[in-house]
């Protein structure tokens, strides 16, 4: 009897140790995998705001952060509205600068040329993003100087309230969107948050008896 009772507390404490490597293993893979995510995703995604002749273009962009904590290298538009309107999708994208050199010299060659930038300040702005390659609707954000005027501008189509005006800074707002979990990332953690509590319930039982 007391032979059997200690078999069964060993057999426990054994099940209870392997289950603990185990749980320790998920927990290191979890911390792996978040490490690696913050890691290797330099992109990260990006919320925008301007205000344009009172109406409010907003955005969300997938870029890199530069080393002057300031410049985005835009990779693509994930969103875009106007006055909270949903925009349309604005896949091609390229500089200002190119869109003005483009439209100045009516050469379409040039409009999807040059990197797309953002930035947190808003004083480094050289973006283009367009419907199609011949850029039927969108919007830019051109830098000075520029082939249309010594000043910055902002540029939009029609989904985007028509308009060419002088891009002012102060109008602008950049924020880095909050980080959200991968769903790998998630089922990760649960399933490790389920593995430990099951074996600290397999401990109280094993100390209970």
């Amino acid at each position: 009897m007391a032979l059997g009772g200690a078999g069964d507390e060993t057999e426990c404490l054994v099940s209870y140790a392997s289950k603990g490597n185990f749980v320790k293993k998920i927990t290191l893979a979890a911390a792996l995998l978040l490490a690696t995510t913050s890691v290797s995703a330099n992109a990260a995604i990006f919320n925008f705001i301007y205000l344009l002749n009172g109406n409010t273009l907003e955005g969300q962009v997938e870029g890199i952060l530069q080393a002057d904590n300031d410049t985005v290298v835009v990779s693509q538009l994930l969103s875009s509205s106007y006055n909270l309107n949903v925009g349309i999708p604005l896949p091609f994208l390229g500089s200002g600068a190119s869109y003005a050199n483009a439209v100045t010299a009516i050469d379409l060659s040039q409009l999807l040329t040059g990197t797309p930038k953002l930035s947190l300040s808003g004083n480094n702005n050289d973006f283009l993003a367009c419907n199609n390659v011949v850029c039927d609707d969108g919007f830019a954000f051109v830098p000075s100087p520029n082939t249309f005027l010594p000043f910055p501008l902002v540029a939009s189509g029609i989904t985007y309230g028509q308009t060419l005006d002088l891009y002012n800074a102060q109008n602008w707002s950049m924020s880095l969107a909050n980080p959200v979990p991968e769903p790998a990332s998630w089922a990760m953690l649960i399933a490790g948050f389920g593995l430990t509590g099951a074996a600290m319930r397999r401990r109280r039982a094993v100390v209970a008896a």
